[in-house]
């Protein structure tokens, strides 16, 4: 056991408060006056017990480079958030306060925190984001040698379902300002590029004092908080800092993430945007500098108006026009000269619903522009006020670059204080060498099959352990334990490196490989997968990642067969999943109160195969026992086969395969038409020439061509986390369609679908009772469905989703009327014309009736009869509602 953990329990404080205005109001009697203590980091919590380790784990890290305090603010959690964080904390020797507030929101949380702070600098992270190992120890020296305001330090993030991290759009700027430079510390109005920066609270350390005089504190009640404290923060620092190392790690695309937000509530950018416009400090920026503010609140809005509803794009657009009516002229006049392109744009997005004379003043500004100013392009150089090369930083081999440390993820960042780490391959010796001074209390372990100055520097480092031979590495790891948190796989990973390490599980797993140097990519990271319990990031020699993030401790793929009276049919669907060559999965067939005998050849069928689970529910529908089978399912994929259809032996192995090379929610395989005369119609010929060849050689088919297709869900596999996350499933009211609404959801949601051109899903034709066989008032039932689409594509934010809608609507109406009973023809025309064209419908009647007449130029005649059917006859109908249908 090493001294940290010897140590006593770090010193702890409880505060609960009634309010959060009361928790910043108090007056703290025992506050930490602790002056060895360089930076307070403030943590709010609500609800984030899935993700509190490991941000815990990140910040314990910082703290053997920099002395830190930790504020938990429990923003009225219901689950046990701050007990972990606490339990963590305390352990490793940090001292912890814990403030327990109602919810109040994250503004007001980190609000609280900066109240209960003490140390002369201070950090927000959020509880589901990371801070690389020695961040806070680069910003804090810089920050305190220079006497900074603000340091920052560089950001990636990365995705909550896989792993895979990106860079934030800003990386290029900070690349311009510091040219080369492992630091810089500058007044922000020596370089005005700094103000179209990335708004990131969490990505920087603030001098407390600096916070408190100048009252920045978070606006309360509103979500995307960071905007306006970025701006004003910068108008008002006198010196700021940047350090190139790697710094957050930001997560995205959790689940209940407030980015997430479809609501009216995505308006609060422009209040944000708006109260720091009109600040004296950002209004009193030099030109050049407002220039680039204005283009960072431009590229904010726009995105945030790309993720709204699109019933409140007009709403948020005259918002943002009122807003941008603060904007000083000369502000444009620099950003004409700047980036005109952006200019136009800001002119375009400031007239809309304005007055007609702001309209006038702005076509004016935009002609005298056109006119009588020269464009320039490109950004301004240095101008070399403040320090522009600080005082000297750490040698290259004590610390991580950047972009050096994105090749580990965010694993490293994740790792428990006294991890153990094995790297398998001298060509990695540097990374350990890093690493283990990062972290000198995990344990290290590494292959050195020479004697350099790099074998001397490993061996002064008491935390690693050195080995000449691999097979002694890995029998010294085994006499510990048989797990590590991380294995470095080195450079040219290969099967055979894989066998030796069969005895071996690990947290993640890292490394390179050549394709020629194993047998099969899928089956390679099907082999690495096998052995780690979090994920892996693994290069290919083409350059190629592949990032993953274990979601489930069950099976790779869980199959739902909903079963109702197939007797007949039965046995060959189950047969062809029980023969699947993928073994790692599960085949939940759903007994949705059959009463041929499907039931008992159900449990005949679990009988022969462990891997069979039996549902036995009453009859509901297929909707009703696909979401059973959904419920049940542990697996990390799931797929859904119809109990008259059969699969292909290989189609479980393919598309998971599939699914690990391209780290995609979903992917699909072909099908084939299967005709009671034995006869098939392979419908991947069609499909395979709407195909191009994608990243890494895989095929991918248009999502716009899937989108609007037939059903076909059951030729795709699905990552139950991205159901789960997206809150997508079958509506149980659904007698029948269910998977239109599902197909829809699903893929407007994906990039195009990576496609395994083999036929593997027989879709049987011809069978009695198929719901592709009604005739009658049960094809009502498109009227609700087309609700439930019309809503999610609304909801999208997206005019192309919509669209999508608009062609499925009239297709589907179309198909139907080709079926139905003649006595219900006319019926059914006056309830579709109502649908198409009522008030439902985004945009009024007109309106559509112009998009329908674009999508579809030669149906216009038959697209005018029904708009003329509604507006003559249809206009007051109510649709069938879905408990009305059949």
């Amino acid at each position: 056991m090493n001294t940290r953990q010897q140590s006593s329990e770090a010193m702890l404080r409880h505060y609960t408060f009634d309010s959060s205005e009361s928790a910043k109001s108090a007056n703290i009697l025992d506050k930490n006056t602790d002056t060895t203590k360089k930076i307070s980091v403030v943590v709010p919590c609500y609800n984030v017990e899935k993700y509190i380790t490991d941000t815990c784990n990140s910040i314990l890290a910082n703290s053997v480079h920099v002395d830190i305090e930790v504020i938990i603010v429990d923003d009225g959690s219901t689950d046990r958030s701050a007990e972990i964080a606490q339990e963590i904390l305390t352990k490793g020797g940090v001292p912890t306060t814990i403030v327990r507030i109602p919810n109040s929101g994250l503004a007001a949380a980190r609000n609280v925190g900066l109240h209960f702070a003490s140390a002369p600098y201070i950090a927000f992270l959020d509880a589901d984001d990371l801070m690389a190992p020695d961040a806070y120890f680069h910003l804090y020296r810089l920050g305190s040698t220079e006497n900074c305001d603000q340091v920052f330090a560089r950001s990636s993030a990365f995705d909550d379902e896989r792993y895979n991290d990106f860079e934030f759009f800003d990386t290029e700027v900070w690349n311009t300002i510091l040219s080369g430079l492992t630091e810089r510390a500058f007044n922000p109005l020596s370089e005005p590029y700094v103000f179209s920066t990335e708004p990131k609270t969490c990505a920087r350390i603030w001098r407390r004092e600096f916070l408190i005089e100048n009252k920045l504190y978070f606006p309360e009640g509103k979500i995307f908080e960071d905007i306006g404290l970025h701006i004003r923060s910068l108008a008002i620092s006198k010196k700021i800092g940047i350090v190139d190392v790697q710094g957050l790690l930001y997560r995205v695309g959790r689940t209940g993430a407030l980015t997430l937000d479809r609501s009216k509530k995505r308006l609060d950018v422009i209040s944000n945007i708006h109260e720091s416009l009109i600040t004296p400090d950002v209004q009193g920026l030099t030109n050049e500098a407002g220039a680039f503010a204005l283009l960072g609140f431009m590229r904010i809005a726009r995105w945030c108006r790309g993720m709204i509803d699109l019933r409140m794009k007009k709403e948020f657009d005259i918002a943002l026009a009122q807003c941008f009516q603060h904007v000083p002229s000369k502000w444009v006049d620099a950003l004409y000269r700047v980036n005109p392109r952006e200019a136009d744009k800001f002119l375009t997005v400031k007239t809309k619903g304005q007055p007609i004379g702001v309209a006038i003043h702005s076509a004016g500004t935009w002609l005298s522009r056109r006119l009588h100013k020269k464009r320039v392009s490109g950004m301004p150089g240095w101008k070399n006020l403040g320090t522009d090369t600080p005082a000297a930083t750490t040698s290259a081999h004590r610390r991580f670059h950047f972009s050096e440390i994105r090749s580990f993820g965010p694993a490293l960042a994740m790792l428990p204080l006294n991890s153990r780490i094995a790297f398998l391959s001298s060509h990695s010796r540097i990374s350990a060498l890093r690493i283990a001074r990062t972290r000198p209390f995990t344990t290290i372990y590494v292959m050195d099959e020479g004697s350099d100055a790099i074998t001397s520097e490993l061996k002064q480092q008491k935390n690693i352990f050195i080995f000449k031979e691999l097979s002694d590495l890995l029998k010294e790891v085994t006499a510990q334990q048989n797990h590590l948190d991380m294995i470095d796989l080195g450079d040219n990973a290969t099967d055979e490196l894989l066998q030796k390490l069969q005895s071996i599980e690990a947290d993640f797993i890292v490394g390179a490989f050549d394709p020629l140097s194993v047998h099969n990519t899928a089956n390679f990271l099907a082999s690495v997968r096998s052995k780690v319990s979090r994920g892996y990031f693994l290069w290919r020699f083409d350059g190629q990642r592949f990032t993953y993030s274990r979601s489930s401790a069950g099976p790779a793929v869980s199959v739902i067969v909903p079963v109702y009276n197939i007797l007949p049919y039965l046995d060959q669907c189950i047969e062809s999943l029980s023969n699947q060559t993928l073994r790692d999965r599960e085949i939940i067939l759903v007994d949705d109160g059959a009463s041929d005998g499907s039931a008992l050849r159900c449990d005949e069928w679990a009988q022969k195969d462990p891997t069979i689970k039996v549902i036995h529910k009453p009859n509901g529908g297929c909707a009703s026992a696909r979401m059973s089978g959904l419920e049940a399912a542990s697996g990390e994929f799931v797929t859904f086969i119809d109990g008259d259809d059969w699969v292909d032996t290989t189609m479980l192995e393919r598309l998971f395969g599939l699914s690990l090379q391209t780290g995609d929610d979903i992917v699909e395989g072909g099908w084939c038409f299967a005709f009671p005369s034995g006869a098939t119609d392979d419908r991947t010929t069609v499909e395979r020439q709407q195909c191009y060849l994608g990243k890494g050689g895989i095929m991918r088919r248009p999502k716009d061509l899937a989108l609007i297709d037939q059903p076909t869900i059951w030729r795709r596999l699905y990552k139950r986390a991205f159901l789960n996350k997206q809150k997508i499933g079958f509506d149980i009211r659904l007698r029948r369609f269910d998977d239109m609404p599902f197909q829809f959801e699903t893929l407007f949601r994906s990039p195009d679908i990576a496609y395994d051109d083999h036929c593997m899903t027989y879709y049987r034709q011809g069978r009695e009772g198929q719901d592709i066989g009604a005739t009658d008032e049960k094809l009502y039932v498109h009227f609700p469905i087309m609700n439930m689409l019309r809503e999610t594509a609304l909801n999208s934010g997206s005019k192309d989703v919509f669209k999508k809608f608009l062609i499925i609507q009239y297709h589907t109406h179309a198909w139907a009327l080709s079926k139905i009973k003649p006595e219900l023809k006319d019926t059914y025309k006056a309830y579709m014309s109502r649908d198409m064209f009522g008030p439902e419908q985004y945009g009024g009647a007109l309106t559509n009736l112009n998009r329908l007449l674009r999508i579809f130029p030669r149906n216009r005649i038959r697209i005018l009869r029904i708009y003329f059917q509604y507006i003559t006859s249809a206009k007051n109908m109510s649709l069938p509602q879905i408990h009305e249908v059949k």
